[in-house]
């Protein structure tokens, strides 16, 4: 699922130069929501190529369609990823509770993080990655809000501690482009110092400049965090 491991550095190379693009194929996955038993329908791919990556470092593809979080209709549960017998008789119970009728108000992504940390996962890469693809889906809804921009940073504090050193300067320029995003410019300039402390990959200075050269200018389509990011 979506949350294999993150390493920016050993894989940005190839990614940003990008491959000969092939088409996505839409394929039609059945699935089978944990609590419940209801089956329903995600979209897969039975062919996908990257092409490099977007301003907020989201790797762009060609199956942008591919269903990144998978949710149950009925009950709204997130299945971001598959869970134990134990687990799911937890969650069976919490999504009988008015915490959990509180979070199907919220965003999915938002929704994940809130079952997640209800499993104990708060601090952990599942929970960092479960905030750093709310951004990269729902940019505008993450850097609007305060408190999920809190969450963000709490993980990426974690995340931080865990990172290689050559992947932790990543870290703190997709942070930085997300402070951008949230109009925090001076929070977003503290990072991109902390991202280009040390030996600097070309790729990493040409995001660090490209963040730079839109701080003033975030509203612009170029800028956006949906838009190319072209580090050649």
């Amino acid at each position: 699922m979506f949350l294999s491991k993150i390493i920016f550095r050993n894989a940005v190379a190839g990614v940003l130069l990008g491959t000969a693009a092939h088409a996505g194929i839409p394929t039609q996955q059945e699935m089978r929501c944990p609590v419940g038993g209801e089956t329903f329908s995600i979209v897969g791919t039975a062919s996908c190529s990257t092409m490099g990556r977007s301003m907020s470092f989201r790797p762009r593809s060609s199956c942008e369609f591919v269903t990144a979080l998978p949710v149950c209709p009925s009950n709204g549960l997130p299945v971001y990823r598959g869970f134990t017998a134990e687990e799911i008789t937890e969650l069976e119970l919490f999504m009988q509770t008015d915490t959990y009728e509180a979070l199907r108000n919220q965003s999915d992504w938002q929704r994940a993080y809130g079952v997640a940390t209800h499993l104990g996962e708060a601090g952990s890469a599942t929970t960092f990655g479960i905030m750093l693809n709310a951004f990269w889906r729902d940019p505008m809804g993450v850097a609007g809000s305060e408190f999920m921009m809190a969450q963000l940073e709490a993980e990426l504090g974690q995340e931080l501690e865990r990172a290689t050193d050559e992947d932790r300067p990543f870290l703190h320029a997709i942070f930085a482009y997300a402070l951008a995003v949230a109009d925090r410019p001076a929070a977003s300039a503290e990072q991109l110092v902390k991202a280009e402390a040390g030996d600097v990959p070309d790729v990493l200075r040409a995001y660090i400049d490209a963040i730079r050269a839109c701080q003033p200018k975030m509203d612009t389509r170029e800028c956006g965090p949906d838009a190319p990011f072209d580090p050649f």
